[in-house]
């Protein structure tokens, strides 16, 4: 499992990148920015469409 860090701004930042390999997709989403006074992150990694992995710090 590898942390991830990424600077909190004010306003929200979403990056996507979608890659195809063959029949494989990967599609890396990242949504980052303040909630509550608490910087929060999301990262949603999708390796083929039967695995889905969430990781919430």
């Amino acid at each position: 499992m590898r942390m991830f860090s990424y600077p909190c701004t004010n306003e929200m930042t979403l990056g996507t990148m979608f890659t195809t390999s063959g029949r494989e997709v990967s599609v890396t989403f990242t949504f980052g920015g303040w909630t509550n006074g608490r910087c929060f992150m999301l990262r949603y990694r999708q390796v083929r469409p039967s695995s889905v992995h969430f990781l919430s710090r």
